[in-house]
């Protein structure tokens, strides 16, 4: 990059008590949130994109977390899944996962790894 190429923006998947039917979709260092017509992404994936906030919106207690690990679990792996297709859908946005949701009935679980933990 030269010195006066701007460097593109980078995009967070992150949910986010954020209101039913939202794209959990959030500028880094931008408060201003994208609008989905900003991106050129198929149906699938803003379907898939608002049922992963969906579910973070029903079951993610902001006192008490996750209600179980296995929650935990699937939502993580659907995090992972959608990053990666984020990415192939717009290759020329940075993407990156911000994953906070790690409480689990009231348990921090941030400290035991950089991931969340898989269902025992």
């Amino acid at each position: 990059m030269t010195k006066h190429e701007i460097a593109p923006r980078t995009l967070r998947l992150m949910a986010e008590y954020a209101g039913a039917g939202s794209i959990p979709l959030w500028w880094v260092d931008d408060p201003e949130k994208p609008s989905i017509d900003d991106f050129a992404l198929s149906n699938g994936l803003i379907d898939r994109l608002k049922t992963w906030q969906g579910i973070f919106d029903e079951n993610y207690d902001p006192d008490q977390g996750w209600s179980g690990e296995q929650v935990l679990a699937a939502h993580y792996r659907e995090a992972q899944e959608l990053l990666e297709q984020l990415r192939r859908e717009l290759p020329e946005i940075p993407v990156r996962l911000d994953y906070w949701q790690v409480c689990v009935k009231g348990v921090d679980r941030s400290h035991e790894s950089t991931e969340p933990p898989q269902p025992r």
